[in-house]
């Protein structure tokens, strides 16, 4: 959905001729933040490849992402913009994928023991007491992601996470038809739904009008976010009974 799609319908269904460009973004930006914190999601998966060395003056935009090899089963990768919340990290050593565990920062066995030679001695994790194959902890805007295999190649490493809802640069107006607002699909009503709400509250005075499109914003949300939850949660179970032959 677009700003101008966005626009028209929220001036069309309310009647108010009031919708200011600083007032939509307001609208967009608050409803963002109440969709996430009533369980929206939307699930990305990056894939890191072996760091190599861009070539002079490639964009940023253009690099794809790779991780850092720091040695002795230790690798390391820059944390998305839109991270929210880690829900798998898949370590790819040749045909086998390992799924790292987290583990805190603060726990004993992180970062307990020195590996190799002076002057090229490390600290990593002691595994020897890790019911784990493979673990990551975050510092700052980056993940480590640490092995129990050291001699292992990896191939690749895959974090999958819940992106955070981020809202555009505020467009100008003659941009309106070519920006869209990076949200779900099922969500784009709810969006429409809220700024009626937001213009109501703000120049009606008829109550009962405004809790209704409270209602009506409140109930579609809950609506979508008890669908996610129910697809995360979902398994099939075995459809197929057998009965004893009488």
């Amino acid at each position: 959905m677009t700003y101008k799609q966005l626009y028209n319908r929220i001036r069309e269904s309310t009647g108010l001729d009031v919708l200011t460009e600083n007032v939509l973004q307001t609208i967009i930006e608050n409803c963002f933040a109440d969709v996430t914190s009533r369980g929206y999601r939307e699930f990305n998966e990056l894939s890191y490849t072996k760091y190599v060395e861009p070539e002079e003056g490639t964009p940023e935009e253009d690099i794809p992402p790779m991780f850092e090899n720091l040695g002795h089963g230790l690798y390391k990768i820059p944390i998305p913009n839109d991270y929210r919340k880690t829900l798998h990290v898949k370590i790819l050593v040749d045909n086998k994928v390992y799924l790292a565990q987290r583990v805190a920062l603060t726990d004993e066995r992180v970062n307990s023991i020195v590996v190799g030679e002076t002057p090229e001695r490390v600290i990593r994790s002691n595994f020897a007491y890790l019911d784990k194959d493979a673990i990551f902890y975050t510092k700052g805007n980056d993940m480590y992601i640490e092995c129990r295999f050291r001699d292992k190649v990896v191939e690749e490493i895959r974090l999958g996470y819940d992106k955070r809802l981020i809202a555009p640069v505020q467009p100008k107006l003659k941009e309106y038809g070519e920006v869209t607002i990076p949200v779900r699909k099922e969500f784009e009503d709810a969006i429409v739904l809220f700024g009626i709400f937001f213009l109501l509250q703000r120049y009606s005075k008829d109550t009962d009008r405004v809790q209704m499109a409270l209602n009506n914003y409140k109930y579609y949300v809950e609506d979508i976010t008890y669908t996610l939850a129910y697809e995360d949660n979902y398994h099939d179970e075995d459809g197929t009974i057998c009965l004893d032959r009488v």
